[in-house]
C-alpha cells in the first residue's frame, strides 16, 4: 500500500568510514565542551573543544578526516555510523557511486555547490541519474571490527564489501 513503511529501513550515512565519537558517552562529551565554550564546536574558537580533542586524539583524527571536502555528491562514499545486526550476521551498509557520474575537479565556491550540482545532474533536461550500490560489508573478525566503538572503521581487507542493491536516483525537479 502506497505510503506504508512498515517494512522499510531508513539508514544514516556519514561521508567517512569511521565516526568522531566512540560511543554515546563521548558523544555527548563532545557537545558537553561545545556548549561550555559558547556553542561552538570549533576548537579553534573553543578551548574545551580543543581540550577534548587533544585528549581524544582518534576522535580529532576522525574530524579531520571526515571534513573532507568533495567536487559532488555523485563522487561521495557513504558509510553507516555503527553495524547493524541483519539476521544472523552484524554488518555496516555502505553506498558508492556505481561509476564517475560528475564532471567536477574541484569543490564548488559557494557555501551551496553541493545541492547546485546535484540539482544539474538530476534536471530532467540533461538526462542523467546518480546512481549508488548499495553494499554490506559482514563483520568476520571481532578483535578487528568492534561494535561498540564507532571511532575504529572496519578494515577492507578484513571483510570485503559485497553489493547487496543497486540505488538509481531518475531525473527530477526540486523546487
Amino acid at each position: 500500500e502506497p505510503g506504508d513503511e512498515a517494512n522499510t529501513q531508513d539508514l544514516l550515512f556519514v561521508a567517512h568510514d569511521a565516526f568522531f565519537a566512540g560511543d554515546p558517552q563521548h558523544l555527548h562529551d563532545f557537545f558537553e565542551a561545545c556548549g561550555k565554550g559558547g556553542g561552538s564546536c570549533d576548537p579553534i574558537r573553543n578551548p574545551y573543544v580543543a581540550w577534548h580533542l587533544l585528549t581524544h586524539p582518534r576522535a580529532a583524527y576522525n574530524l579531520v578526516v571526515g571534513r573532507k571536502v568533495y567536487p559532488s555528491i555523485s563522487d561521495m562514499s557513504w558509510y553507516s555510523v555503527a553495524p547493524f545486526d541483519l539476521d544472523s550476521h552484524i554488518v555496516k551498509y555502505g553506498a558508492f557511486p556505481c561509476e564517475r557520474q560528475a564532471q567536477y575537479n574541484t569543490p564548488g565556491d559557494t557555501s551551496h555547490y553541493l545541492l547546485q550540482r546535484l540539482q544539474n545532474l538530476l534536471d530532467p533536461a540533461n538526462n542523467n541519474h546518480l546512481c549508488l550500490n548499495l553494499a554490506v560489508q559482514v563483520r568476520n573478525d571481532p578483535d578487528r571490527q568492534p561494535i561498540e566503538n564507532t571511532l575504529i572503521p572496519w578494515d577492507d581487507s578484513v571483510a570485503n564489501w559485497q553489493t547487496a542493491a543497486k540505488i538509481d536516483i531518475y531525473p527530477q525537479t526540486f523546487s
